[in-house]
């Protein structure tokens, strides 16, 4: 599973389209409240410039937290859904601005 969208080297002008946005990893930390503790995860991407680029054991073109940018990768966890944490990633990374129109593979 992955994202599809152009990737733009920060402050540089140079643009990669169609680039793989994959999650590396969720970190998942306990948060605790007044009212009740909760659990928040943290998503954490590389970007390589393509699939065939990933397969083949190339270096990622970029990662997050993406410099410059505003790519809110935290999210309050729900252990109530049947979806599996990654799955819970993927679709919070699609209800930001900045994956919006991505195309999920």
């Amino acid at each position: 599973m992955a994202l599809i969208k152009s990737y733009e080297f920060p402050g540089s002008g140079f643009e990669v389209e169609n680039a793989y946005h994959m999650i590396r990893d969720v970190v998942i930390e306990k948060v605790y409240d007044t009212a009740q503790s909760k659990f928040r995860a943290k998503v954490n991407l590389e970007i390589f410039s393509s699939k065939e680029a990933r397969d083949e054991g190339k270096s990622p073109i970029g990662h997050t937290p993406l410099a410059g940018g505003d790519l809110p990768t935290s999210f309050d966890l729900d252990l109530s859904l049947s979806e599996n944490i990654v799955k819970q990633a993927y679709n919070h990374l699609k209800s930001t601005n900045y994956y919006k129109d991505a195309e999920e593979v």
